[in-house]
């Protein structure tokens, strides 16, 4: 089976840099890949088709169909068949439930690590209003017998990306800002 997948990646890798008035195949290359992409999804929807109404002889010719437009696609992004092969074998005997438990968990584990990257680029601080949204000085707080408590600053927390730090206090002048000394995100 491999054999045909190569003879037939040998042809399209030969079409590259074909005519495009000429050949099918590099009239796609020159398209684009956008092209090729749009053209396996075209290939994917219509072999579903056919799986659905259940004509076995329009399963195998659209199936054909889409391995050829994969083909292509492949060989856009520099690989071939072998390399499709190479990974079928690495999954052979790999249950289908623990290879993609298995992929969630890389997925899982880059966005911590992207996470942990990001929280290290950021300081944490708390910012307290000088004045409050009516406009009221709360610098002092106030105390009023209807009150039973102290009214103080509304108080917020915010992270903000290091590189915009300079910008965001020259912008807040108003503004107080208490950075966390104790923040898992501030660097010494």
């Amino acid at each position: 089976m491999s054999d045909i997948l190569e003879r037939l990646a040998d042809v399209v890798e030969s079409r590259k840099a074909g005519d495009p008035e000429k050949s099918y195949v590099s009239r796609l290359f020159a398209r684009g890949p956008d092209a090729i992409l749009k053209k396996v999804g075209e290939e994917a929807t219509e072999a579903v088709m056919a799986a659905k109404d259940g004509d076995r002889l329009r399963i195998v010719g659209e199936t054909a169909d889409l391995w050829f437009h994969c083909l292509i696609m492949l060989a856009q992004y520099g690989l071939r068949p072998a390399d499709v092969l190479a990974e079928l074998r690495r999954r052979e005997g790999i249950s289908g439930i623990d290879e993609k438990a298995a992929r969630a968990d890389k997925r899982r584990a880059k966005a911590e690590r992207k996470i942990a990257m990001d929280a290290q680029a950021c300081v944490f601080c708390k910012i307290v209003r000088e004045r409050s949204p009516a406009g009221k000085s709360t610098r002092t707080p106030t105390f009023s017998p209807s009150m039973t408590s102290i009214r103080s600053p509304p108080v917020h927390f915010m992270i903000i990306p290091r590189t915009n730090i300079d910008r965001w206090r020259i912008a807040t002048r108003a503004t107080r800002l208490y950075w966390a000394s104790s923040s898992p995100w501030r660097r010494a």
